[in-house]
């Protein structure tokens, strides 16, 4: 697959080492550039160095302009503290799952600070630790952790050793495990106190605090502190799933570009009677991809979802249903249309995504009208 990635570069004339330099290049700048940001990365894979600053600038996490980042990372930080407050509150008064002192310190402390160990001591944590991890019970019933707080590891909570970001990598010690599921419980519960909106979508309630937990676990790597574990966690959250369906206007364009696309397959579809087409893009949605990718490379895939306007997942969609179109055609029944395109075999996926993420950059060229890059390449559009 490498292989395939360098000669594309080089097609179009943006080896790794230079991708990775103007990436440095916009990032550094007085004031970033996002439109050209956002372009890079709707083409290319964010180099791993930059794949956090890259998303807390198009998440809208940190200013563009330099001098104004410490005043806002102030005022971000005083509405996290209130939304803890209010979330700890509305978990006293409901009695449910505490958090310990521990979580309490590592959520209020910043990075610079110096706690160097922390003691656990209670039943209830020993027996977490267990099913959570399927570890042993620790024998003793303290267990110390030193999370390394000033060693630039953010919080203790997260892993920056982790090669592939964006993906849950297994902790050794389990307590620190520990208190990210507590972590992450709280977190999900400010991001609903924060959006409440959130509720009204077309799932379960259960449905969505699990996608929650998926989606805020997933983006634990990225973090170097809590607070912007959470900003990142909640602006995903609100960008991706603030308004997941889909219109009947747009989804008339998507059936005209299958059909102008692949006619075989627009007829297959038709054939199967599948009714609930448009139900199938906003599932994609609804679900942040995260049953139709291959959870360890999720993160390239949402890296070109937070980079693209809203129609992203049309395009999206499109391209997973086009490069799985030959497989697609053995499919029978409406019913299992559905299932094959929501959560293909692996086996097929795996090894298309980078070629449905180029096709997905390539329709949204084509059929978008104002180009999303219209600048640089205005040669080829067909429509």
């Amino acid at each position: 697959m490498s292989n395939f990635r360098t000669a594309y570069y080089k097609k179009i004339g943006m080896p790794s080492v230079e991708l990775s330099k103007k990436f440095q290049e916009i990032l550094s700048a007085h004031v970033v550039d996002i439109k050209e940001l956002s372009r890079l990365c709707v083409r290319f894979n964010i180099p791993k160095e930059h794949r956090t600053t890259v998303w807390l600038h198009l998440l809208e996490i940190v200013p563009i302009v330099k001098d104004a980042r410490d005043f806002v990372r102030d005022q971000k930080e005083q509405q996290y503290f209130d939304l803890l407050e209010a979330a700890e509150i509305i978990d006293s008064l409901t009695a449910s799952q505490h958090l310990s002192a521990v979580e309490k310190v590592l959520l209020r402390s910043s990075k610079q600070d110096a706690v160097k160990s922390l003691t656990i001591n209670s039943e209830r944590e020993s027996t977490i630790i267990s099913t959570h991890l399927q570890t042993q019970s620790p024998s003793n019933d303290s267990t110390i952790i030193t999370p390394n707080l000033d060693g630039g590891t953010g919080l203790g909570l997260v892993n920056t050793t982790s090669t592939t970001p964006l993906t849950t990598s297994t902790v050794e010690k389990p307590t620190i495990e520990l208190c990210t599921i507590h972590v992450a419980k709280l977190f999900i519960r400010m991001h609903l106190i924060d959006h409440p909106q959130l509720l009204r979508l077309r799932i379960t309630r259960e449905d969505i605090e699990l996608l929650l937990m998926d989606i805020c676990m997933m983006l634990r790597d990225l973090a170097t502190s809590c607070l912007e574990w959470y900003l990142l966690f909640s602006q995903f959250s609100k960008k991706t799933l603030g308004s997941p369906y889909i219109c009947r206007h747009e989804f008339a364009k998507i059936l005209k570009i299958l059909q102008s696309e692949n006619p075989r397959c627009q007829a297959h579809i038709k054939m199967l009677k599948y009714e609930h087409q448009e139900r199938l893009f906003e599932a994609w949605v609804l679900k942040c991809y995260l049953d139709t990718f291959p959870k360890s490379r999720i993160g390239v895939v949402w890296d070109r979802v937070i980079a693209s306007p809203q129609s992203v997942a049309i395009y999206l969609g499109l391209a997973i249903t086009l490069v799985l179109a030959p497989d697609m055609l053995k499919v029978q029944s409406a019913e299992e249309l559905c299932n094959f395109l929501c959560s293909p075999p692996s086996r097929l996926i795996e090894a298309q995504i980078d070629r449905i993420l180029d096709f997905s950059y390539t329709l949204m060229k084509r059929y978008e009208l104002p180009a999303c890059d219209g600048r640089h390449h205005h040669h080829h559009h067909h429509h």
